[in-house]
């Protein structure tokens, strides 16, 4: 018992020293060249904000002061609606020479990322991503984020900030350029091979729904449709490639796929394991649980709760993974073969999903396999699900080999039928033929004596009474002027003369009212023993309205084809015509056109609310006309001003669409070169003071909503004048061009250069941080920057008329100015005029300066 006793002591002294040689050999710093494999969790240490968000210089503070903590896991997982984090990571570079490095973190649906790397109490490089910003930086589809950096020699801290209402997942990886260029290449091919896959057998059932008209195969086409977006949206290949310019949609992209994903399941469910017919209460309990699922994720969006959604969307996921297994489990109780099929597909499926949603709450270590679970289970449902639609399919062949035999049985019965419908149908067309004539106008014309007799419905045709002539002459009369020769000419040599029917389209003029009809008039002769004509019975049909319609038609037609782009489309908007001018505009042939729909032209420029606005108003007054961006079949993007208009039937329903639409590129050219003119320097092609203004307004609005900082430079070249004075005005403009360039790339995509007037440049920055003298550090380096650029020699080259060209060498140096400014601490003149202060302040210390703008030197000044 003794010699038990001290066994466990010491095992419990041996575990004791265990762990702090482990917290002894974390503490110290990740020695670059020493790099373990996978996530660096575990060397990191981490702070959770309990406040106001903290900056880097809070963050550095709280570190320095011991209050973040280890976490011990490789990959550091939260959970939904987590606090946001600091993580800092301590870095030593034991070799002479700065180490790059490409850092992976983060995942693709983190909603903001902050990362800084510190080296000697300095930021040496810091971005800011996430899928809360448009076109989020350094995103990588099915990876994460991915940064290029380096690391000086010694010791580099790297802080990262995390805050995400989704499921905060958060592995932090250091690799080299040719693994980093590996590992992506590898989930390239992956995803490569997952998405092949699945279309490919998204196209096959789609080709047998097509082919058999089974919903089933629709069903299974949909389901395969909703998980190969929701795949696209959260491996973050939509935010990518389809949406990248709206981190709103992202943001609840993926949480409304999911429940989507689940009722496409649910819908192919319910179709395939037939629960109309075996279980009508569980279909119910189906319906509503995808009609509650749709609604609740709809409603947390339209509250703009994404916490909310989240936890519908992860709860519904999880949900239908159970019930897809419960429902396979009663099928298989109620003897269907189908349902032992849909039950192993829907097992794999669960455990897939299960292991990836719990590995993203931190409930299960996550890795490459838990992270692709959902992948790896949702290809082995959709491959055994195919084969259970096939066993299904075969089931469905042999019955109708069962039917075919009983079909022989009734085939003599079938050929007596066809018999009695054979005769029917010489009813019908006796039927037909009477009903037709009866409802003509009919006449009988005794040849020899030129005599005719009519029906009433003739006579009312013709405007004629019982008094009226009945003979040639008379039915001459009746034909207007310009037909009655042709009438004539049947009657004595080309018809009658000739043994020929009468088929005639004439015009006549009523008799008691003398208004002008259109009709068609047929008649068939009869013909003595000797062969000679005797009678003609015929009918005269009044197509007044048909010969209206068919100038109509001809005018319409003449009208299509104007110089306008015309569309036809039927009440669902699938194109049926199209002209000429239409093709010469887009592009597109009658042959593209037809059968597609107008989206064939959406340039993406318009978002959804733009064409729920249009058709709204299409619905609302019956017409919409406005400019609109489309694009043409080479792929160029133009405007164009666009009528459309509804065409309703005489109850109201709407039957057809027509849009005319007129190419406007070259007046928004126009417009653009106007624009231009108006705010843009014509030597430069930089900002003039107009649009400076206006950039600077709106830098001083953000820097109110976000409380950071903006910044203001005032440059003057200095001894511009001399070189004006000594080689002339060309080589001044030559000068101010190169420094414009120069100024341009320095900057960011974000920022302003403006030139504000002779050989003074203006620039705004703006978006830097909330904290003073971390942003004035920016701001420095940013004007530094500009100051050594600047400096550099000009070469400019001189054309001279009439003489060879002469390049002269020119030094150029830069007096900056540059004023902070937060929260409309000032008016925009009085910016101006403070930067001005200090850049003359820069001039009068000796010129080729940086001066910051103090309010109280410049009053003392």
């Amino acid at each position: 018992m003794l010699a038990l006793r001290h066994h466990g002591y010491w095992r419990a002294l041996l575990a004791l020293l265990l762990t702090l040689a482990t917290g002894l050999i974390q503490a110290q710093p990740l020695v670059l060249t020493e790099l373990p494999t996978g996530s660096l969790g575990t060397w990191a240490s981490l702070l959770i904000e309990d406040g106001p968000p903290l900056g880097l210089g809070d963050a550095q503070t709280r570190q320095r002061e011991g209050l973040f903590r280890k976490d011990n896991r490789a990959v550091l997982t939260y959970g939904i609606g987590s606090r946001p984090r600091w993580v800092h990571l301590e870095l030593f570079n034991p070799t002479t020479e700065s180490l790059p490095f490409r850092l992976v973190t983060g995942t693709t649906w983190t909603d903001q990322l902050k990362l800084f790397v510190v080296h000697d109490n300095r930021v040496t490089a810091s971005w800011k991503t996430g899928d809360d910003y448009p076109k989020p930086l350094e995103l990588t589809p099915g990876i994460g984020f991915t940064f290029t950096t380096s690391f000086a020699p010694g010791r580099s801290d790297l802080y990262l900030r995390v805050e995400s209402i989704d499921p905060l997942v958060l592995p932090i990886k250091l690799m080299t350029e040719k693994q980093a260029l590996s590992s992506e290449r590898l989930v390239h091919y992956s995803y490569g091979f997952i998405y092949g896959f699945l279309i490919a057998l998204l196209a096959y059932n789609g080709m047998l729904f097509i082919g058999l008209r089974k919903r089933s195969y629709l069903y299974y086409s949909l389901y395969l449709v909703s998980l190969i977006l929701l795949n696209f949206a959260y491996t973050g290949h939509g935010s990518a490639w389809l949406w990248p310019d709206y981190p709103l949609l992202q943001r609840y992209m993926i949480l409304f796929l999911m429940v989507l994903y689940g009722c496409c399941g649910l819908l192919f469910a319910s179709r395939f394991l037939a629960l109309a017919e075996h279980a009508p209460r569980v279909l119910r309990l189906v319906r509503l649980s995808a009609v509650s699922g749709l609604s609740l994720i709809a409603l947390c969006i339209m509250a703009g709760s994404q916490l909310g959604a989240a936890l519908v969307a992860f709860s519904f996921i999880s949900l239908f993974t159970l019930g897809m297994v419960l429902l396979g489990i009663l099928t298989i109780r109620h003897g269907r073969m189908a349902g032992r099929y849909f039950l192993v597909a829907t097992l794999f499926g669960m455990v897939g999903a299960a292991s990836t949603t719990l590995a993203v709450w931190g409930w299960l270590p996550f890795n490459s396999l838990t992270y692709h679970g959902l992948e790896y289970g949702a290809i082995i449902e959709a491959t055994l699900l195919a084969l259970a639609l096939a066993h299904h399919y075969n089931e469905m062949t042999a019955k109708l080999s069962r039917i075919t035999l009983s079909r022989d049985v009734l085939s003599t019965e079938v050929a007596e039928r066809k018999q009695a419908e054979k005769m029917l149908r010489k009813s019908e067309e006796s039927l037909k033929e009477s009903q037709s004539i009866a409802g003509l106008g009919s006449y009988v014309l005794d040849i020899p004596t030129g005599r005719w007799k009519s029906s009433d419905v003739l006579d009312q045709l013709l405007g004629i009474d019982e008094a009226y002539e009945r003979s040639l002459q008379g039915w001459v009369a009746l034909t207007l002027p310009d037909d009655r020769s042709m009438i004539e000419d049947y009657f004595s040599n080309e018809g009658i003369g000739q043994d020929k029917e009468l088929d005639k389209e004439y015009r006549i003029l009523r008799h008691n009212d003398h208004t002008e009809r259109w009709v068609h008039g047929l008649g068939k002769l009869e013909f003595d023993a000797q062969g000679n004509p005797v009678k003609m019975h015929g009918t005269i049909q009044d197509i007044t309205e048909r010969k209206q319609g068919e100038t109509e038609l001809r005018i319409a037609a003449t009208a299509f084809e104007s110089q306008e782009g015309m569309i036809i489309t039927d009440a669902n908007s699938v194109i049926l015509r199209v002209n000429r001018a239409f093709t010469e505009i887009t592009g597109y042939t009658a042959e593209d056109a037809v059968g597609q729909t107008p989206r064939l032209l959406k340039s993406g420029r318009h978002n959804v609310d733009f064409y729920a606005e249009m058709w709204e108003s299409i619905k609302r007054t019956g017409s919409w006309q406005g400019e609109i961006w489309d694009r043409r079949k080479n792929g160029e993007i133009y405007p164009k001003w666009l009528t459309i208009t509804a065409v309703k039937s005489d109850d109201g329903t709407i039957t057809h669409y027509v849009g005319a639409h007129t190419d406007i590129s070259s007046r928004k050219v126009a417009e653009d070169v106007i624009k231009r003119m108006a705010f843009y320097d014509p030597l430069t092609q930089l900002p003039n003071r107009r649009l400076l203004n206006d950039r600077l307004s709106q830098a001083m609005a953000a820097s109110t909503r976000s409380g950071c900082y903006g910044a203001l430079m005032f440059l003057d070249l200095d001894n511009f004048k001399q070189l004006n004075d000594t080689h002339g005005h060309r080589a001044g403009d030559l000068l101010l061009i190169e420094a414009a360039n120069r100024l341009n790339h320095c900057m960011r995509e974000m920022d302003t250069v403006a030139r504000f007037g002779g050989d003074e440049f203006v620039v705004v920055l703006s978006d830097l941080t909330a904290d003073k003298v971390e942003s004035a550090s920016q701001v420095e380096i940013v004007a530094e920057k500009i100051r050594i650029t600047l400096s550099e020699p000009y070469l400019l080259n001189i054309s001279h008329d009439g003489k060879a060209d002469t390049t002269i060498e020119h030094h150029c140096t830069a007096s900056i100015g540059v004023v902070m400014f937060i929260d409309h601490a000032g008016s925009q003149d009085d910016i101006l005029k403070w930067a001005d202060v200090a850049m003359y302040q820069a001039k009068e210390a000796g010129r080729n300066l940086i001066r910051f703008y103090d309010s109280t030197a410049s009053e003392s000044t």
